[in-house]
């Protein structure tokens, strides 16, 4: 398990062009978490079939995300990771599934001019992962992925479905 740090060790200014910036969006299911446990994340990248050879808006990717119902994790989830012994957590997803870009859709930043940003973890290079904002307009391909929860009462109900 790992406890969830505070959103407020991570400042998004210094990766948007318009300073003043305030919180547009969070998943509230994510925001109520005090801990995660790192085998559940799913990374998903929301792409679908029809998808082929195109990429999607950050738009898109969380409208997508919000039609799954599963708790989109948010920046207090991003810190957590990035700060985390080691990066276990990072370093098991790169070596197992090659993901590279994480995408945390739980908050969403806005600028004062009105531009939206999901923050994010990139790893460039052979060993370092970074922390970014990602801005909601850029596109999104199938290597970008975003991690999320399936809500504990979905388990449940899909454990006593399979039964």
């Amino acid at each position: 398990m790992l406890k969830l740090l505070e959103a407020s060790l991570f400042d998004p200014r210094p990766f948007m062009e318009d300073k003043p910036w305030k919180v547009s969006g969070q998943d509230l299911r994510a925001e109520a978490l005090r801990e995660i446990e790192p085998d559940k994340l799913l990374f998903d990248n929301c792409t679908r079939q029809e998808d082929v050879n195109k990429v999607i808006t950050g738009y898109e990717r969380l409208s997508r995300l919000e039609e799954n119902g599963n708790i989109r994790l948010d920046v207090r989830t991003m810190v957590t990771l990035s700060k985390e012994n080691r990066k276990r957590t990072l370093e098991l997803v790169y070596s197992e599934k090659k993901v590279r870009f994480l995408c945390f859709f739980g908050t969403i930043f806005c600028a004062q001019n009105g531009k939206q940003y999901v923050p994010s973890l990139y790893r460039s290079g052979t060993e370092a992962w970074n922390i970014g904002c990602r801005l909601m307009d850029s596109e999104f391909d199938k290597d970008d992925y975003s991690v999320c929860l399936v809500p504990y009462l979905r388990v449940v109900a899909l454990n006593r479905f399979r039964t």
